[in-house]
């Protein structure tokens, strides 16, 4: 319930946090069962990554928003797309290691 009152407040959780949460909780799960049983708890677990479309309305149509100016909507789309796939190749980095 946490994560949904910050974000009913305006608080959301950038990608990038989410992943070093991530990271932090793995970390913490290996030092309790250790690095094998969690690759083992990790390979059996199913993980729902989901990003947005509020990032392309709320940042790059907002009134007064500088992103227009330095990005076409193609070029704006690949860079979020390209931020994604980055963080995902980070969670899946840190699952088979």
């Amino acid at each position: 319930m946490g994560n949904v009152a910050l974000i009913l407040k305006g608080k959301v959780f950038p990608l990038e946090v989410q992943v070093e949460q991530f990271m932090k909780v793995k970390e913490e799960i290996e030092g309790l069962i250790g690095k094998e049983a969690t690759s083992e708890l990790l390979s059996k677990s199913l993980f729902v990554l989901v990003s947005g479309s509020n990032d392309r309305v709320n940042t790059y149509f907002f009134p007064g928003s500088p992103l227009p100016k330095l990005y076409t909507v193609p070029q704006y789309r690949d860079l979020l797309l390209e931020k994604f796939f980055s963080q995902i190749q980070v969670c899946l980095s840190s699952i088979a290691s």
